[in-house]
């Protein structure tokens, strides 16, 4: 059988974007920045942190939980945070919220040590204010992801998620004008899209990411968004539903 063409993939991924856009379920561009208070912008960056192996919704909720009701002894959150000792992160970690743990599955060991080791780096790199993390200009939009990267127990997923959000949804770093030096984030669900299509060699995140960036999107968040959702709505890990799937009559459908 002829390989199927890349062009066709895009555009039938494309047209899904298009009807999760009219549905209302695609999130919208703004143009215009949105403001953090301090306490939101530390839920922001504590639910990027905390968004693995557990809902999405639990970790960002925790998030917020943790910004809003921990380490309050001094001025500043980091500042509290790098100055703790650890075993008293370790225990608000595993009952603060409200009485169980923030992180979720085999991290939740590690998870304090991040906490502390991240918290140490905004104090000294950004000035105790992580909002200082994003506070690019928009010519320097990728910074953002590099800057994600260089934190504890963030890697190349959770990077991206956060740059999408905050440049999506939050207008940082010029919105809707730079939609187009998005990069696409090997999630779970992406990688395993793009290598059943055959558009990635294989479900490893550095595959993906570098397959990706060969696609040359006019927008990458947006094929993101519908290859994500293809993931988790039809293209399973176990039992698929290819013949539901908008990507069906384009899929090599590599199991």
């Amino acid at each position: 059988m002829a390989k199927i063409s890349i062009n066709k993939q895009i555009g039938a991924v494309m047209s899904y974007y298009r009807e999760l856009e009219n549905n209302q379920e695609a999130p919208e561009w703004t143009e215009t920045r949105q403001r953090f208070t301090p306490s939101k912008a530390n839920g922001f960056f504590l639910g990027v942190t905390l968004d693995m192996r557990q809902p999405a919704e639990r970790a960002w909720c925790a998030g917020r939980h943790l910004a809003t009701n921990h380490f309050k002894e001094s001025g500043n959150f980091w500042d509290c945070i790098a100055n703790t000792h650890l075993n008293t992160i370790k225990r608000i970690c595993k009952t603060g919220y409200d009485e169980k743990h923030y992180m979720a599955g085999h991290h939740a060991n590690r998870y304090p040590i991040w906490l502390k080791e991240n918290a140490k780096k905004i104090v000294v790199k950004y000035g105790s204010d992580v909002r200082n993390v994003w506070n690019v200009r928009p010519e320097d939009v990728n910074q953002i992801y590099y800057r994600f990267m260089e934190f504890s127990g963030i890697g190349h997923a959770l990077a991206s998620m956060a740059q999408f959000i905050l440049v999506r949804s939050m207008g940082v770093a010029g919105g809707v004008k730079n939609r187009e030096q998005m990069k696409v984030k090997p999630d779970e669900h992406v990688r395993r899209v793009l290598y059943r299509l055959g558009i990635s060699g294989s479900q490893d995140p550095e595959s993906t990411k570098q397959a990706a960036e060969g696609l040359n999107l006019k927008s990458p968040a947006d094929f993101d968004w519908a290859i994500f959702n293809i993931g988790r709505e039809y293209c399973r890990p176990r039992s698929p539903k290819c013949s539901d799937c908008p990507l069906c009559d384009v899929c090599e459908k590599r199991f």
